[in-house]
């Protein structure tokens, strides 16, 4: 059988080179009854005299019709699998077309760099797709960093080696625009992407994803798309979103928060931070010599202390009505029943710079207020050191007011009833 194989793909290249028609695409399937039949079609010692290479690396050196290939794919069918993740066979990066590869796709490889290894280069490749393969995080990164036109770049079951929980790696993707990452089940080591091109993302099996975007409204998916655009990540416990909403895309912000519970049925912790990169605690309240005015700052603490005595009461905006009737509703939103803010989000904190009662987070904040029914925290960070001037009194305004309009909502579908049993 690994006569067969070789000899088979030798002299299709072969034929295709006589009639001057350029292979193309090598796309090699092994099927077989179990792992160890593929194993060995692919690494059987008889590919080379000196019994050191596996197929794959065999035949891109010593066939010369392969050496131009522009799209390279390999895949394992297996009808008896022996456990879920397991390589089939070893591949040099180093004998890859480089110069001409635009399309790899690898399945079961280990990615075998060895030490000491001349950098390679992949100048033309737009897509790596690697299911189930080995590799640890330095390689494959040195794989994305020698390919600056990669666009779309699949992920999924890589194993990483032995990495403990609290190791982190930052991935430099710098012109990767799809992004699909699944580490091998069990993986807990952190993962940061740094891609600043990025237009549509998925990562599967995780508990928890930052997420740092130029703008809020950028992340927006038309209604209509929505099924070719989101996915749904269903163990995700937390959510962190860095990102700035800016004015006049109001309604852009809130398509994008909303596609969010949908992708997250199940998010425990909901953090978003919404302050542009130019603005900050330092920049807004420091003086010139860069320290905050501590009278402000004594001000806003003997205001908090003293919160609930009498004297405080008639200064409090929970009696007051400061902006209250002007937060307006969240087009895209309001009205929406999410599973996670019925059920499963118990702790969201909000940042922002709070500039009048009419803004995108103000709005947002009022929205998670009053549909967030198993809420424990809403924590509300709008950059005021003065007490009095913080809207966490609207906050627990609003939160009372949905509760009494779902009590009074339910004595009213409880007495329809009765008078609907009456009627019988």
């Amino acid at each position: 059988m690994p006569f067969e194989v070789r000899d088979r793909l030798i002299h299709d290249a072969g034929h295709a080179t006589r009639r001057c028609r350029p292979v193309t695409k090598l796309s090699l399937l092994v099927k077989g009854h179990d792992e160890t039949f593929c194993c060995g079609v692919m690494n059987n010692s008889i590919w080379t005299t000196d019994g050191g290479r596996s197929l794959m690396n065999s035949l891109l050196l010593d066939v010369p019709a392969l050496r131009h290939i522009p799209e390279l794919r390999v895949g394992f069918d297996v009808v008896d699998r022996e456990r879920e993740l397991i390589v089939l066979y070893n591949l040099d990066p180093a004998v890859l077309p480089g110069h001409t590869l635009r399309v790899l796709d690898l399945t079961r490889c280990t990615l075998d760099v060895p030490p000491g290894a001349a950098a390679i280069s992949l100048p033309r490749l737009s897509a790596l797709r690697l299911h189930k393969c080995s590799s640890p995080m330095k390689d494959l990164q040195g794989l994305i960093h020698a390919a600056p036109s990669l666009g779309s770049l699949h992920v999924e079951d890589l194993f990483c080696g032995n990495m403990s929980r609290a190791d982190r790696f930052v991935l430099h993707c710098p012109s990767v625009t799809t992004l699909a990452l699944a580490p091998a089940l069990g993986t807990r080591h952190a993962i940061e992407i740094d891609a600043p091109c990025l237009r549509s993302f998925n990562f599967q099996h995780a508990k928890a994803i930052k997420l740092k975007v130029p703008s809020i409204e950028g992340m927006a998916v038309d209604k209509d798309a929505e099924h070719e655009h989101l996915a749904t990540f269903h163990g995700l416990e937390r959510l962190e979103l860095d990102g700035p909403s800016h004015p006049g895309h109001r309604d852009e912000a809130a398509a994008a928060i909303a596609s969010l519970p949908q992708c997250c049925p199940v998010i425990h912790d909901f953090h978003i931070r919404m302050i542009a990169e130019t603005w900050g605690y330092r920049t807004r309240f420091a003086d010139e010599s860069g320290a905050v005015p501590l009278s402000d700052l004594d001000v806003s603490m003997d205001l908090f202390e003293r919160r609930y005595s009498k004297e405080m009461a008639p200064l409090m905006l929970l009696d007051r009505d400061d902006g209250f009737s002007q937060v307006a509703d969240l087009p895209g939103l309001t009205g929406c029943r999410f599973n996670c803010l019925q059920n499963h989000l118990k702790n969201v904190k909000l940042q922002f710079e709070l500039k009048g009662w009419d803004s995108f987070e103000v709005c947002l904040a009022k929205f998670f207020a009053e549909n967030c029914k198993v809420l424990k925290v809403l924590q509300i960070d709008d950059g005021k050191l003065n007490y009095l001037s913080h809207i966490n009194w609207m906050v627990h305004r609003w939160r009372a007011n949905a509760l009494e309009q779902r009590k009074r909502i339910g004595r009213d579908s409880t007495h329809a009833s009765e008078q609907r049993g009456e009627r019988k």
